[in-house]
């Protein structure tokens, strides 16, 4: 057994919330994608899509419904393309995100035929996510959308070859290639942000705080699921241990560190906002709430499902004792036959 350090101190303000749309929503995604046969098996059965709807829910608590009922499907969008690069080589990750960018950015084009059914999934999101999303929430998600499964591709590449990046070059691909920074502009899809302000230097700064809070988060709760499958390049704890020539405890709790000394420079930059007007002001402190909720709820969302601790989540999260997972086949039950 190990013990998994603790992140959030008592001082961070944020507590666990979900959405009130959350039943709702979970049931309006499943029965969409349910529409798309060749995902029964893998996703459907063992109810990822569920999973991840209560991750939308826990990340987006303010979100109106329908604008939550984008999130939860992006989130599935997302997965499935997920699904689709874990065993596979560089060549066919290519592949699927060039289908994910053409499908965001033409959502009323047709499909090409025999195209695998990433597209018309991909497509179909986005064309009734831009009914209701605000200008810019649109055109950053499609920027950012497009980073990240460039950076999939990348990090395909560094599984193919055993690289292991330092650290700064790590975190530099993982903020990309976690997703976390496509999520970022669902927390606008009801207004705009200038583009002076959503790239003003303290806003930029906030948002990868949070990006790295979750990543944190994400890296040591996922880190025995992930060796027990040998797919452990694009993970801080392996990366720490490669170059802090450390052990794996001593990685965690760099860690646990890093991820404390996060949320205690959020909260300074917190104070450096500078004043715009009224209602540009309101709209930011809406986005950097959301991007502490965004943070919290992540951190609640990993011990309240079966993904990284079985049905043993709740006591994980008491008292931080983690049994390691025995080595297992990765490859089973991959989507090679999603058509």
């Amino acid at each position: 057994m190990f013990r998994l350090p603790r992140t959030f101190n008592d001082e961070w303000p944020w507590n666990r919330e979900i959405n009130p749309h959350h039943e709702e929503v979970k049931i309006a995604t499943h029965t969409w994608i349910s529409t798309f046969r060749g995902f029964d098996k893998r996703l459907q059965q063992q109810g990822i899509i569920l999973i991840f709807s209560l991750l939308a829910s826990l990340t987006f608590p303010n979100l109106s419904k329908e604008h939550l009922r984008t999130a939860s499907d992006m989130m599935t969008v997302f997965l499935i393309f997920d699904e689709y690069t874990d065993h596979v080589d560089a060549s066919l990750a290519r592949e699927s995100a060039n289908i994910v960018v053409d499908a965001l950015r033409n959502p009323n084009m047709p499909r090409p035929v025999g195209e695998i059914l990433l597209g018309a999934v991909t497509q179909q999101f986005w064309a009734r996510a831009v009914k209701t999303a605000s200008v810019t929430s649109q055109y950053r998600f499609v920027q950012m959308a497009s980073n990240y499964v460039e950076a999939t591709v990348q990090e395909v590449h560094d599984r193919q070859n055993k690289n292991i990046r330092s650290i700064d070059d790590f975190f530099t691909l993982r903020r990309e290639c976690s997703g976390i920074h496509t999520c970022f502009p669902m927390i606008q899809l009801a207004f705009d942000l200038p583009d002076e302000v959503f790239f003003d230097s303290v806003v930029v700064e906030l948002s990868r705080l949070a990006a790295d809070m979750v990543i944190l988060d994400n890296d040591l709760y996922s880190y025995n699921k992930e060796q027990a499958a040998a797919e452990i390049p694009c993970n801080t704890i392996t990366v720490l241990m490669h170059h802090d020539n450390c052990s794996v405890e001593q990685a965690m709790e760099k860690a646990a560190e890093m991820h404390r000394a996060c949320s205690t420079r959020f909260f300074q930059r917190w104070n450096d906002l500078p004043l715009w007007d009224p209602a540009i002001d309101l709209n930011v402190r809406k986005y950097i709430e959301g991007l502490a909720h965004w943070a919290t709820g992540n951190y609640h969302w990993s011990f309240e499902i079966g993904r990284y601790f079985g049905s043993g989540g709740k006591d994980v999260h008491e008292n931080q004792m983690v049994t390691w997972l025995p080595k297992y086949n990765p490859g089973a039950g991959k989507l090679e036959d999603m058509n």
